[in-house]
């Protein structure tokens, strides 16, 4: 049983990669003169990011147009694989975002289940990475104050220093609490 949830979730994660490739793509006017209109709509769904529009306008540059029922199709079949808590997981835990109503309702919860504890997730490391940078930034210039002769603004630094260090503690308590 085991192995075969770790397969599953590979899949899902190659799926989600693919798709992610797939969607930054303009369709030039060969893809769009060959498009398979549900299999476009299943990679975007399994991406969750249905952009119908934004495809079809690449399409009618090149004077050619889209299926949109075949296309919405897909999307649904794709979302059927997108809209699971695994999947979830891997979305928020790559920051990425879920407008609410995309999944149907009755996956829609089991979605939402992996995906909002990934998110906070991400969001918080990233907090902590950037505070981490802002101290990083701030250290190294007290460090040119210091070589400096004259009369070098030193407290103003170790002030903000100190701050954004105690900053960095209460989001990391503050996690711990949650």
């Amino acid at each position: 049983m085991r192995h075969h949830s770790q397969g599953i979730f590979r899949c899902i994660a190659l799926v989600c990669l693919f798709a992610g490739l797939a969607g930054c793509a303009v369709m030039d006017k060969s893809e769009c003169a060959h498009a398979n209109w549900h299999e476009i709509g299943k990679v975007d769904g399994l991406a969750g990011n249905p952009m119908f529009s934004v495809r079809e306008k690449a399409c009618a540059k090149h004077g050619l147009g889209a299926d949109q029922s075949s296309y919405e199709r897909g999307v649904q079949a794709g979302l059927s694989g997108f809209c699971t808590a695994a999947s979830g997981r891997i979305h928020g835990a790559k920051g990425g975002t879920y407008r609410r109503g995309l999944c149907p309702a009755a996956t829609e919860s089991d979605f939402l289940a992996g995906y909002a504890p990934a998110y906070e997730k991400f969001k918080f490391q990233k907090k902590i990475r950037e505070l981490q940078s802002q101290i990083s930034e701030k250290e190294q210039l007290l460090g040119q104050e210091l070589g400096k002769s004259g009369k070098p603004d030193v407290e103003g630094l170790r002030q903000e220093i100190k701050r954004l260090k105690k900053e960095l503690q209460t989001e990391m308590y503050l996690r711990i609490l949650d």
